[in-house]
């Protein structure tokens, strides 16, 4: 899954980089029928690197409750530079779905589709608050949600 960037490769490397905790929504979920469906999450951030034209970050994602629920997600976010300065953010991402057989039943069914929408979202919030940090160049129209140190 990858979203643009209204930001340079650069700035928004440093940003993730630099606080990469930060960047995390608290609360991630989706909208079923109009109706959000959201859960509290914690980042867990495994290593950061930069360089001149990417950045990246390793990550884990864990529910806050009830966590034996909830799968923890692994993955990664990517800074990466594009042509004409235009930068983009990548997310890739896997989980072991919760309660063994069971949920890997429920997975097939939909638990799959509902992970796919965690990631999506998941982009589009760490997007937006790298986008809004006062370190991105330019802030854009509409509410701030800086990355700030967690």
């Amino acid at each position: 899954m990858s979203v643009p960037l209204a930001c340079e490769a650069h700035q928004a490397g440093l940003i993730l980089t630099n606080s990469p905790g930060g960047c995390f929504p608290r609360t991630i979920g989706l909208h079923l029928a109009g109706i959000p469906i959201r859960k509290g999450v914690r980042p867990q951030i495994v290593t950061a690197v930069r360089t001149a034209t990417w950045a990246s970050v390793n990550f884990k994602l864990r529910a806050t409750f009830p966590r034996k629920l909830f799968p923890t997600m692994r993955g990664s976010l990517t800074v990466s530079a594009l042509a004409g300065g235009a930068s983009q953010l990548s997310v890739k991402a896997v989980y072991r779905p919760p309660l063994g057989a069971f949920g890997e039943f429920l997975n097939e069914l939909l638990l799959h589709w509902f992970a796919a929408r965690t990631i999506i979202e998941l982009a589009d919030a760490v997007a937006r608050r790298i986008e809004h940090s006062p370190h991105a160049g330019r802030h854009l129209e509409g509410p701030a949600a800086p990355c700030q140190s967690t």
